[in-house]
């Protein structure tokens, strides 16, 4: 639907409006219509060409009208429908009651007559507009139907004049001033008031009358009025059959869900749009599976998702099976069957999975959702209860009118489930803000609230998992402490902790039987399924959860003799959630990270079992191992060393990283030799160990002596010797010292340029290292020079969203800031922020740095208010993501200080 407005350039349209779309407020008009060629069409509009003709009064009068009213949009039949698109004309058609239906105001234009004429008089009563087929619905439809004569003089609207109304045309007067709806009227009386109508083409004596009987049939014109009054009595009898139908499921459907609906639900709108939108589908039953963490929400989801269903589906039956347990399956089960009336639900023979899925599978059982939570036991679906007995995944109901939704933590299970990835839904935690407003409901007193950094610290600790909050709310509701009094009892020793995130709270969203549900033992049931059914992942869980949560090298994991059996361990855990795996570029070999509260959770579970402080010691036992079994001098024995190391090297446990790199160090001397590479890799890792502490001396000490060796040994031109360079460059470069790294960086460029090529990414990286060199001695020029060629060379070789151009562009931005050119520096920084946003994502790291460049940017420019406040955006974030103790968040604070 499009609408037209009145501009100061003339008349306009607006877009042409979906269905699905909302459509602002507009006037409609009602008329009769002159020649063809004297009427406005939608082409004239486009063209500007509609004043010239005869039926622009009617246009104006519908402005003007419109515009007396307050409304800006108005629409009128005979130029909004572009009727050389047959598409569009059919649309229209079969819409137009709802559009007069939808209207603010609707116009009835009658300009033949005297703008003194007498409503009683012959004048009025017999006014060919009473007379016309599609009048009959403008009349209908609109709540406000006003009637206008010649001058835009008003007569009066249809619900003062209603009984005259009647007297015309024979419809009653309650349905005129709408205190009876049109289905209360039998189809032969509807019928009745159109019998003495008339259409200039005999089909549209039908197709008017499609709105009335809220029908739609194809408009074929050409196939005679007869033989379209003969398809719309047709369907208007199949309509009446389908509402006692639908009318029927209403009376019969079953809403067996055993939950209220939760008040304090918060956010999860793009995954509750995702699967209503999957929920039913044509040619195929639906079968959704909602996946995550223990605590995320996943039943919380499907009852809010119910809820808005029930709303907008009233002939549907909705479902709840418990699949806990086999136990609370069958009583689940039998509780459907008997909400059915199912015949036979109460034979004890009888199977009943069967009857149930018999009956749901039927088009008599109508539109029908079944939902099957805590789906977690693989065995519960893949099992036989007796050889030859089927599988309660092949007992489930079938049917484009059956949508089952399944929440489970078991993500093997989820897939033996769907038919399609779109159909798994994997919940993540609610998010920063989601998570404020879950926790604003949730607390008794707001005030609270009010100190954001307490807010932002605690939801960061319980990682916005909806339990852990609802937990925590619970336990500041009851004993009426403070937030920081939270945050201090969270700061306390494991096992306090522990006992903390222990406590008893009534969850709602849970069945009575295990109502009570404190975030430590929610993944009680998951830990032993893992343990029963993969007993390398329950090995592994145990041994990180006393490495500790981040970065886990993969190799420091004890090995296996089955390759697949370690695939498969690491499945398991990644498909509960458990943990996330990537790449640490540190030192090239995958990492593992346990998220926050599992890692917190399992030490407990190996607690209760009394197994904590055998596996406390497993790592220090697996390298005790290998140097009992290959020497405390084997390679491998020195590898997990050095992979344990790297663990507390990317957590910033500088001390222990230090004292097993120097045992490595030591020994690989000794062993293989001061020159060999695998020594000059360890001397190097300590060197950066002290470069990350400050200790620059130490750290120069072991660069010079790695680079010696390398030049001597590889040649001053191999690239590990150019690395070496280029590290004791970045020594010199913190200690300001800056002549010293200029020399090594366009030592280590120049090389480079003639080794592997001017737009070699190592190559780039050393031309990024020497104009940052000259940057930090004020020469923008030479810097400005440098960056741009690296910044451009970037963009060609590796695209202009790569992490590596982006830099490039950061870095010139921040020359350009420096030289006092701030929109060139602006430009570049909002485009690198906006970049790394879309593909790393709001929190990462790198994306905050662009956003504190930018924010001094701002603040150059004299914009401070929007300069500080984007600062605390980022220093936010940095809290969030880094912790408050991370250099780059205290930064953001003493900048904030400085600003404010």
């Amino acid at each position: 639907m499009r609408l037209l407005q009145w501009t100061r350039r003339g008349l306009k349209f607006t877009k042409n409006f979906l269905p699905t779309e909302k459509i602002p407020k507009y006037a409609i008009l009602s008329h009769r219509w002159d020649r063809d060629e004297d009427e406005v069409t939608y082409k004239d509009v486009c063209d500007g060409r509609y004043r010239d003709k005869p039926g622009y009064e009617k246009l104006a009068f519908c402005a003007n009208r419109a515009r007396n009213d307050h409304l800006q949009y108005f629409w009128v039949d005979t130029c909004c429908i572009d009727k050389s698109n047959q598409a569009e004309l059919q649309e229209a058609i079969i819409s137009m009651f709802a559009w007069y239906k939808a209207s603010t105001r609707c116009y009835v234009y009658m300009p033949d007559l005297s703008s003194s004429v007498n409503i009683e008089g012959d004048a009025f009563r017999e006014h060919s507009w009473f007379t016309r087929g599609w009048t009959l619905q403008e009349l209908i439809a609109p709540v406000s139907v006003e009637f206008f004569a010649k001058d835009g003089v008003r007569l009066g609207d249809k619900n003062a004049l209603a009984t005259q109304i009647q007297d015309i045309t024979g419809i009653p007067i309650s349905l005129l001033r709408g205190t009876s709806e049109l289905s209360s009227f039998d189809t032969e009386e509807r019928f009745r008031w159109a019998e003495k109508r008339q259409t200039t083409r005999g089909e549209d004596a039908a197709y008017c009358l499609m709105g009335i009987f809220g029908i739609s049939i194809t408009a074929l014109y050409g196939e005679k009025k007869d033989e379209a009054n003969r398809r719309l009595r047709a369907e208007v009898a199949a309509s009446k059959q389908r509402q006692e139908v639908w009318r029927k499921r209403v009376e019969n459907r079953v809403w067996q869900v055993p939950f209220e609906r939760n008040p304090c639900f918060t956010g999860r709108t793009d995954e509750l749009k995702t699967v209503r939108r999957q929920l039913f589908t044509k040619h195929r039953t639906a079968k959704i599976v909602i996946t995550g963490l223990g605590g995320v929400g996943k039943t919380n989801f499907v009852i809010e998702l119910l809820y808005h269903l029930r709303e907008e589906y009233p002939d549907c039956s909705f479902l709840w099976i418990s699949a806990t347990t086999d136990e609370s399956l069958s009583q689940a089960y039998h509780k459907a069957a008997q909400a059915l009336r199912i015949p036979g639900w109460d034979d004890k023979e009888a199977d009943i999975k069967q009857l149930v899925q018999d009956h749901i599978s039927s088009e008599e059982a109508g539109r029908t959702v079944l939902v099957f939570d805590n789906a977690d036991d693989i065995s519960m679906w893949v099992s036989r209860a007796a050889p030859g007995a089927r599988r309660l995944l092949d007992s489930l109901p079938k049917g484009d009118h059956v949508s089952i939704l399944v929440t489970t933590r078991n993500n093997e299970l989820a897939h033996k489930l769907i038919s399609s990835p779109q159909c798994l839904v994997e919940l993540p935690d609610v998010g920063e803000h989601d998570s404020k407003e879950l926790l604003r409901k949730l607390l008794v007193n707001k005030d609270l609230l009010n100190n954001d950094e307490e807010v932002v610290e605690l939801l960061q600790w319980l990682t916005h998992l909806p339990l852990a909050i609802v937990q925590a709310a619970n336990y500041i509701n009851q004993r009426a402490c403070s937030l920081q009094t939270y945050l201090e009892l969270l700061d306390d020793q494991e096992e306090n902790v522990v006992e903390l995130l222990s406590h008893d709270f009534e969850d709602h969203a849970r069945l009575e039987s295990d109502g009570k549900n404190p975030i430590a033992t929610t993944w009680l049931v998951s830990f032993k399924q893992i343990r029963d059914n993969d007993t390398l992942a329950a090995y592994y869980l145990s041994f990180m959860a006393c490495v500790d949560s981040k970065d886990i090298p993969l190799s420091l994991l004890p090995p296996d003799p089955s390759r697949k059996k370690v695939v498969d361990a690491l499945g398991t855990l990644q498909g509960y959630s458990f943990i996330t795996r990537q790449s640490a570029q540190q030192f090239g070999d995958a990492a593992i990270t346990i998220h926050r509260l599992v890692h917190l959770a399992t030490r407990n579970w190996l607690r209760m079992e009394g197994q904590l402080p055998r596996w406390a010691g497993t790592v220090t036992e697996v390298m005790e191992t290998r140097k009992t079994k290959l020497g405390v001098d084997h390679p491998s024995t020195l590898t997990s060393m050095a992979n344990l190391a790297s663990t507390f090297w990317n957590q910033g446990r500088w001390e222990e990283a230090e004292k097993l790199e120097v045992q490595v160090m030591e020994t690989s001397k000794t062993k293989l030799g001061v020159d060999h590479p695998s020594t000059l890799t360890s001397i190097a890792n300590l060197a950066s160990t002290f470069w990350n502490q400050g200790r620059w001396e130490e750290a120069e000490k072991l660069d010079v002596q790695v680079m010696e060796t390398r030049k001597t040994k590889l040649g001053v031109d191999h690239p590990s010797t150019l690395t070496s360079i280029a590290n004791l460059a970045s020594t010199f470069w913190n200690q300001g010292r800056w002549e010293e790294a200029e020399k090594l960086d366009v030592q280590v460029m120049e090389t480079r340029k003639t080794k592997l090529g001017v737009d070699h990414p190592d190559t780039l990286t050393s031309m990024a290292n020497l104009a940052s060199t000259f940057w930090n001695q004020g020469r923008w020029e030479e810097a400005e020079k440098l960056f741009v060629q690296v910044m451009e060379t970037s963009k060609t070789k590796l695209g202009v969203d790569h992490p590596d151009t982006l830099t490039s562009m950061a870095n010139l931005a921040s020359t350009y800031r420096n030289q006092g050119r701030w929109e060139e520096a602006e430009k570049l920084e909002v485009q690198v922020m906006e970049t790394r946003k879309t593909k790393l994502g709001v929190d990462h790291p790198s994306t905050l740095t662009s956003m504190a460049n930018l924010a001094l940017t701002w603040k150059c420019q004299g914009r401070h208010i929007k300069a500080l406040a984007l600062m605390k955006d980022c220093a936010l974030a940095r809290q969030r993501t880094l912790g408050p103790k991370h250099p780059d968040f205290v930064s953001s604070i003493a900048t904030i200080e400085e600003w404010s």
